[in-house]
């Protein structure tokens, strides 16, 4: 295989998994299972070419003093992360998880009646918390290696949007915002591999 060094350059697809809260994060090394659910019935053949997009937000306070026209100190009074991506994929079951994991109810055939599925729009008031994780089979420290981002507690945000026209096929944008955890402390960490299993 050839030597495709700097693996610091990366570029790759990253695919997307959502789990209850708690759930327990696969090894570096190992495809995720037990209740990670891919997001895409094809997955990474199911997101837009735009890819997959971590923003790391934060908002500043300066502080000026009489003495100099720059400011002397910065405070951070929020930071955040987030998640983003295009899923073209119109099953109801992966709609549904846009629309907080609203309950898909499938109905048989009968007699002169087709068969259909169906779920309710109406989410209320309470916000489906999920765990995400982000996988790719790319490393800043080898091309054979993986990095996942770990979401430890996530909201679906933002307002998806349907279009439907003649040339595009219909997407839903999925907007994962981390929430602080407190079980870890934290609202989730960069894993990369650098080195095989011994």
């Amino acid at each position: 295989m050839a030597d495709t060094s700097p693996f610091e350059i990366m570029a790759g697809i990253f695919e997307a998994y959502i789990a209850p809260v708690g759930e327990a994060y696969p090894a570096i090394n190992v495809a995720p299972a037990g209740n990670w659910v891919q997001l895409g019935t094809n997955r990474s053949r199911n997101m837009g070419e735009e890819g997959v997009r971590i923003l790391h937000n934060q908002t500043q306070t300066l502080f000026h003093v009489l003495g100099t026209t720059v400011p002397v100190k910065a405070f951070r009074t929020q930071e955040g992360l987030s998640v983003s991506f295009v899923l073209h994929d119109l099953t109801l079951e992966h709609y549904a998880r846009v629309m907080d994991g609203a309950t898909v109810t499938d109905v048989a055939a009968g007699a002169g009646v087709a068969g259909y599925r169906h779920f309710s729009f109406l989410r209320g008031q309470e916000v489906q918390e999920r765990a995400v994780l982000v996988r790719g089979d790319k490393s800043p420290y080898a091309d054979t290696f993986n990095t996942q981002f770990e979401l430890y507690q996530c909201v679906q945000e933002g307002e998806p949007e349907l279009v439907f026209d003649k040339g595009t096929p219909a997407g839903i944008r999925f907007t994962f915002r981390a929430l602080y955890n407190n079980s870890n402390s934290n609202i989730g960490r960069i894993v990369a591999q650098d080195a095989a299993p011994v």
